[in-house]
């Protein structure tokens, strides 16, 4: 459009005296703070999707201290009560897809959906799982408890995992960990990007996975 407009005004002399130089030092800078706003439009969001995957600001995040053979992870993303249901079922996909030792990343099997209760009687959507991460040579094997729950500091839902180790040595118990975790928080934070097609698609498949869930037993709710 520039360049037709530019060759109608000197062909039709629209402007006279004015010369039109496309090489201009203006030209230049306008071309050069084009490329910075696109290239700043695109690092910044990443910038804030990293802050919001490790908010201490470390550029990897590490496992939370074990307590015994338990480890505790909040994650650090916030829903709504009605995204809950979807964001589990998303998760659940995830697992899905791990259920077979050939698929790769971690052997996921057993799931179970239920709810707890909280201490104000809020119900709270659980999963658990028997879960073995790779490499499966290190005979690490945990059980893995899913929760989604209201936090009050943040006043929205959030989700938890608690894993509880049943075979294999805590160190190789820990290191397997890290990436398990890793691609659980990776997931977790791939949600905002579905389509809301996607996002309702899976709502509805975790209300349809709870409908019939029952509530689970102190002893099998861990300790949250």
């Amino acid at each position: 459009i520039g360049q037709g407009l530019g060759l109608a005004i000197v062909r039709f002399d629209l402007l006279p005296g004015v010369n039109l130089n496309y090489s201009s030092m203006a030209v230049m800078v306008v071309i050069f703070a084009a490329i910075v706003t696109v290239v700043v439009s695109t690092l910044y969001p990443a910038y804030i999707a990293t802050r919001a995957a490790v908010p201490s600001g470390q550029r990897r995040w590490k496992l939370p201290a074990p307590q015994g053979d338990e480890l505790n992870l909040d994650f650090p993303f916030s829903y709504s009560e009605s995204q809950l249901p979807g964001v589990l079922a998303y998760l659940n996909a995830f697992m899905d897809l791990n259920s077979e030792a050939s698929s790769g990343q971690f052997l996921a099997q057993d799931a179970r959906f239920g709810f707890v209760r909280d201490l104000d009687g809020r119900k709270v959507l659980a999963i658990t799982y028997n879960v073995t991460p790779v490499p499966f040579d290190l005979g690490v094997n945990q059980r893995m408890e899913v929760y989604g729950y209201y936090q009050p500091k943040v006043r929205a839902y959030v989700v938890a995992a608690v894993l509880t180790r049943q075979k294999g040595d805590k160190n190789s118990w820990l290191t397997v960990n890290q990436p398990f975790l890793e691609s659980l928080r990776a997931r977790l934070l791939s949600w905002r990007s579905q389509s809301k097609a996607n996002q309702e698609q899976f709502r509805a498949q975790g209300e349809a996975l709870f409908a019939e869930a029952k509530e689970f037993p102190v002893q099998e709710s861990g300790t949250r």
